[in-house]
């Protein structure tokens, strides 16, 4: 699998935004969900870095971001592979991916993420790439997880 992260160019963000509206993310409004105008103003939230991933001179295939939240932690968020490319293993390289990003930011010695409990898929993925629990900080919904930068990944 030769996939690797890059700039979400303009022309994709309708197709990726679709994906994500399929798996119906919040909007920028609490309690409303995700809209096509909303979008281009998640990609340019401050603090938050985005990225697609794709093979060589193709489309993307998956969309994440990191988040710098102000108490310096690096978040990963807003995760999601092409629904027609599930099971492929491209949730995996797209994790493991931006993991390895977040842990280059400045300082960074702990990446974080927050998943909701019944999304099985994902919860193998990031336990597979060295994130743990932290039940401390999750709810009956969410399950929040870490990964320190001394946890030997990729």
């Amino acid at each position: 699998m030769n996939t690797k992260l890059r700039e979400l160019h303009p022309n994709e963000f309708h197709a990726v935004c679709s994906w994500a509206i399929s798996e119906q993310w919040p909007g920028l409004i609490k309690g409303q969900l995700l809209s096509y105008d909303e979008f281009p103003q998640i990609i340019q939230l401050p603090n938050h870095f985005s990225f697609a991933m794709s093979e060589e001179a193709c489309a993307a295939i998956g969309f994440g971001q990191i988040w710098l939240a102000p108490n310096g932690t690096s978040n990963l968020v807003r995760l999601l592979v092409d629904p027609a490319q599930r099971g492929q293993g491209y949730g995996k390289r797209l994790s493991a991916l931006l993991l390895a990003e977040a842990l280059r930011m400045p300082g960074c010695t702990q990446v974080k993420l927050r998943v909701r409990r019944d999304n099985f898929p994902a919860l193998a993925v990031y336990r597979s790439i060295g994130f743990r629990e932290l039940e401390a900080e999750s709810n009956q919904h969410v399950l929040a997880m870490a990964c320190a930068a001394d946890n030997g990944q990729i």
